[in-house]
C-alpha cells in the first residue's frame, strides 16, 4: 500500500513539472515572436542589373518612397553614402518627420551614369525599446529631358492672289513648343494682314503687283527659325503658275496624342480645297481647312492619297494636284510607376 502511495506521488510530480516546462515553452516562444516582431525590414525594389530606383528626369518634380515594413512606423532615414545630384534630397529631412523615407526633389542635371546611394533606416524607439537600424543599397539614374522636335518652318513659297478677290491662307510649321507666334517682314499689299498668333495671312489686294516678303515663326520656349524669303504675286488675269503640294512628308505621330498637321500648297489661286482617299490612321480626319488632324488609336503605318485644287479651278491648267503622303502611328511612350510603402 505504502509502495502504490509513492508511485502516485511520483506521478503527480511528474506532471506538474511536465506542465511547469509547457508553460515556460511556450512563454520563451511567445517572447521570441515579440522580438522579432519588432525587427524592422525592407523590402528590396529589384530590377534587372540590381537594386534600382525609378528614374528621375532632370527638371521634373520626382518623388519616391522606399518600402519599409516592420517595427516603429516612424523612421529617420539618412544618406549614409553617395551623393545626391543638385535639387535631389532623401526624406525625412527631420528624424520621424512623417513615417516615410525617400527621395524627393527635382533634379538639376542629368547623371552620365547611375548614382550609387546607400541609405541607414531607424525606426523610432520608443519608451527604452531599442531602435533597430538597417542599411540598404540603390541606384538612381538621372535621365535628360526628351526634346521635341526642332522648330521647321513648312510654308516656304505663297499661292497667287486675285486682284480685288478674297485671299486666305494659313502659315505652316511642325515641331518645337506650341503655340507658335508668327511674324512677316516686307510690305503687305494695301488691304491685307497677318494675325500673329493664329498665322492667317488674308484680305483682298487691290491692284496687280508682286510684294516680296521673309516669314518667321517662334514658339512658346523663344525658339525661333530662319527667315524665308517668298513672293506674294497679285495677278489680274487667271495666270498664275501651276498648283503644286509642297507637303513631301508627315511627322509621326504617337497614338492616345493629339495630332494635327497643315497641309502646304503652291501656285493656283487660294483657298484650296483639299480632300483624301485611302484608310486614314483610326480617330484622325482629313482634310477640314487644309489640315490633317485627330488622335490616332492605332500604331501602324498608313498611306492616303491627297489631292488638291485651286478656286476657280475650271477656268485654269494646272488648277489641281495629286500626291501622296505616309504617316507612322507610334506607340506612346512608358509610364514608369512610383514605388509604394507596404505596411
Amino acid at each position: 500500500m505504502r509502495r502504490r502511495r509513492e508511485i502516485e506521488i511520483l506521478n503527480h510530480a511528474s506532471f506538474i513539472d511536465a506542465l511547469f516546462l509547457f508553460i515556460g515553452a511556450l512563454i520563451f516562444i511567445l517572447l521570441i515572436v515579440v522580438m522579432f516582431s519588432r525587427e524592422l525590414s525592407l523590402y528590396q525594389f529589384v530590377a534587372p542589373g540590381g537594386e534600382r530606383l525609378p528614374d528621375a528626369v532632370a527638371g521634373e518634380k520626382y518623388d519616391v518612397i522606399l518600402p519599409i515594413f516592420g517595427g516603429n512606423e516612424r523612421y529617420s532615414c539618412t544618406l549614409a553614402a553617395g551623393k545626391l545630384v543638385e535639387g535631389l534630397h532623401a526624406k525625412p529631412t527631420a528624424p520621424y518627420a512623417d513615417g516615410t523615407c525617400g527621395i524627393e526633389g527635382t533634379p538639376a542635371l542629368a547623371t552620365a551614369e547611375p548614382m550609387h546611394l546607400e541609405f541607414l533606416i531607424r525606426e523610432n524607439a520608443q519608451g527604452n525599446a531599442a531602435a533597430h537600424t538597417i542599411r540598404r543599397r540603390y541606384d538612381l539614374n538621372v535621365l535628360a529631358p526628351m526634346k521635341p522636335a526642332p522648330l521647321q518652318l513648312l510654308t516656304r513659297a505663297l499661292p497667287a492672289a486675285i486682284a480685288r478677290n478674297p485671299y486666305q491662307l494659313w502659315f505652316s510649321a511642325v515641331g518645337g513648343a506650341p503655340p507658335y507666334r508668327w511674324e512677316v517682314q516686307g510690305e503687305l499689299p494695301q488691304g491685307m494682314t497677318v494675325e500673329s498668333q493664329s498665322g492667317l495671312l488674308s484680305g483682298a489686294p487691290p491692284r496687280r503687283a508682286e510684294y516680296p516678303l521673309q516669314l518667321r515663326v517662334s514658339d512658346a520656349a523663344g525658339t525661333s527659325s530662319e527667315w524665308v524669303s517668298m513672293t506674294l504675286s497679285v495677278v489680274v488675269a487667271l495666270d498664275p503658275p501651276p498648283l503644286r503640294i509642297l507637303t513631301r512628308a508627315l511627322p509621326n505621330a504617337t497614338a492616345g496624342k493629339y495630332y494635327e498637321v497643315a497641309l502646304s500648297a503652291t501656285g493656283g489661286i487660294s483657298p484650296y480645297s483639299w480632300t483624301a482617299s485611302g484608310v486614314l490612321p483610326s480617330g484622325m480626319v482629313c482634310c477640314a481647312g487644309g489640315y490633317l488632324s485627330g488622335t490616332p488609336i492605332a500604331v501602324g503605318r498608313s498611306r492616303i492619297h491627297i489631292a488638291v485644287r485651286s478656286a476657280g479651278d475650271e477656268l485654269l491648267s494646272g488648277a489641281a494636284a495629286v500626291g501622296d503622303l505616309d504617316i507612322e502611328v507610334e506607340p506612346p511612350p512608358a509610364v514608369t510607376q512610383p514605388l509604394r510603402m507596404f505596411r
